[in-house]
C-alpha cells in the first residue's frame, strides 16, 4: 500500500518506540524459544517488525513464546508465518 515507504524508512525508528504506541498482535507462538526467535528473524527480514513476548509463568517449568507484530501488518504476516511452516512440513517429507 501508500504506507510501504514509511515503513521501510522507519524500521529502525519502530524499535525505540516499543509496544505502547502501537497495537500488537499474536501472529505465532511455540513452546519452544528458537523457533519463535527464527520467525520473530523471518518476519523481521520482510520487512514487518516483530518481537518476542514470553508467557512463561515463573512457577511452572512449562510456558510457550509468542511472535507479536502491529496489528495492522497482521494479514501480512500471518502470510509469512504459515508459508514458512507449509514449507517447513514440505522439506521434512
Amino acid at each position: 500500500g501508500p504506507d510501504q515507504a514509511q515503513v521501510k524508512n522507519g524500521t529502525h525508528k519502530l524499535k525505540l518506540l516499543l509496544p505502547q504506541t502501537m497495537t500488537w498482535t499474536r501472529v505465532y507462538s511455540s513452546p519452544q524459544q528458537h523457533l519463535t526467535a527464527l520467525m520473530v528473524d523471518l518476519l523481521v527480514n520482510n520487512g514487518i517488525e516483530a518481537v518476542i513476548v514470553s508467557k512463561r509463568e515463573s512457577m511452572y517449568p512449562i510456558g510457550f513464546y509468542e511472535a507479536h507484530v502491529p496489528a495492522c501488518k497482521l494479514k501480512e504476516a500471518t502470510a509469512i508465518v504459515e508459508a514458512a511452516i507449509n514449507e517447513a512440513i514440505l522439506d521434512k517429507s
